[in-house]
């Protein structure tokens, strides 16, 4: 089913292909410093498992629109930049961009949204990931105990007003230890490889 939980299953949902791939291949990896002898069928698994994509872009599942149900789900976005799965450089930027794009389709929903600020903030772009990170977290806390809402209210005013809710919290805390940093270090390669800017925070 993937992250959004659609009513109709998909096939090669690319965040649980994502996954896959990344255990599989950490597991040979483990194997290999212990000195253990991996199944080879492990890595013929690895290798052969499919991505769903669209031109230039990994899209969340086989036959995917972006105006189907929570088509704006960035599923494919948390498998390279919380997985760490490796796509080439072209392919993982054109996928950002086009997740980028769709953000508004997707925010204001629980758990990904404070996460949208840390991606604008790959792309080189202060203000788009200042502004996300407003849209995508600082809106979601309300009253005067600042309590952390399941849903933004403007968004989804249907939604009880739930909280504090902890995968958004969760999510606010995991793009301040892990992802700007990480988005601040590999701007700062590019920039020194010849490509974008280094000052993304």
């Amino acid at each position: 089913m993937g992250i959004a939980e659609r009513e109709t299953e998909a096939d090669n949902a690319a965040f649980t292909n994502m996954a896959a791939v990344v255990v599989l291949r950490d597991a040979i990896h483990a194997a290999e410093k212990l000195g253990r002898t991996t199944n080879p069928e492990w890595s013929r698994i690895a290798e052969s498992i499919v991505l769903p994509k669209e031109g230039g872009v990994i899209v969340s599942h086989d036959g995917f629109q972006p105006d189907e149900e929570k088509g704006g789900t960035p599923d494919p976005l948390m498998g390279v930049y919380l997985l760490g799965f490796d796509l080439e450089p072209e392919v993982e930027a054109a996928t950002l961009k086009f997740y980028l794009c769709l953000s508004e389709g997707y925010i204001g929903s629980p758990m990904l949204s404070a996460l949208y600020g840390v991606w604008a903030a790959y792309t080189g772009d202060r203000a788009l990931s200042a502004k996300l990170m407003e849209d995508g977290y600082g809106r979601f806390c309300v009253g005067r105990f600042m309590q952390t809402l399941e849903y933004r209210e403007d968004v989804f005013p249907e939604q009880p007003r739930a909280g504090p809710f902890f995968a958004n919290l969760g999510g606010f805390i995991l793009g301040l230890l892990t992802g700007f940093p990480r988005a601040s270090a590999r701007l700062g390669r590019r920039s020194r490889l010849g490509g974008a800017g280094s000052d993304p925070a």
